[in-house]
């Protein structure tokens, strides 16, 4: 039993970079026992209206420090990211609750501040990439008429917890050291390609 278990721990990673591919009819939606919801649904569609990734950039995980308040159009925050302790302007000004959030950055500039002790501190600043909606995308409407219509739609998206190395965990097993996943770098996730269709 112990070797059968290595065994497949060992093959798991060869498997695991195929692309994985999975299926969504939106007629089965609100009807017994399916797994397609109206979330999903909305989801996927919003995903269609976006930028792809590569026009736009990758998304950083910022650590929110504290809140300073507004900022032209955006609300400042000290945060903890890959350059260490930055300035960051965002469009969201309820991210405390979170602590952790992943945006797309751009540098501007830096910015200038004061410590609750009153010393003045001079962080380097970054603000948040806002992504157009992509115009070729159809809207709502148009994208139920579509798939009505018998149109199949590809759609790419990271999801959480899909990593098939580690299964979602971010972390390869205790056989393996516990060491972060190489294909999801420890995050869990993973693209998967949903094909939409009625």
């Amino acid at each position: 039993m112990k070797t059968l278990l290595l065994c497949f721990l060992t093959l798991v990673p060869m498997f695991a970079k195929e692309e994985i591919h999975k299926e969504f009819k939106a007629s089965r939606i609100g009807t017994a026992n399916a797994l397609e919801t109206s979330a999903k649904f909305l989801e996927l569609w919003q995903a269609l209206r976006r930028p792809p990734p590569e026009t736009v950039g990758e998304p950083e995980r910022l650590v929110i420090i504290q809140a300073l308040g507004p900022k032209g159009g955006f609300h400042l925050y000290t945060a903890k990211g890959k350059a260490g302790t930055i300035a960051v302007l965002l469009v969201d000004p309820e991210l405390l609750e979170t602590r952790g959030v992943d945006v797309v950055l751009v540098e501007d500039g830096v910015c200038d501040l004061t410590t609750v002790m009153g010393a003045a501190k001079r962080y380097q600043q970054f603000k948040q990439v806002i992504a157009k909606e992509n115009p070729a995308a159809p809207d709502k409407e148009e994208f139920v008429r579509n798939l009505k219509d018998g149109r199949v739609y590809e759609i790419r998206l990271l999801e959480p917890g899909a990593c098939a190395s580690c299964f979602g965990k971010g972390v390869l097993g205790a056989l393996r050291g516990r060491k972060p996943c190489p294909d999801c770098k420890g995050k869990g996730q993973a693209m998967v390609t949903w094909d939409v269709s009625w």
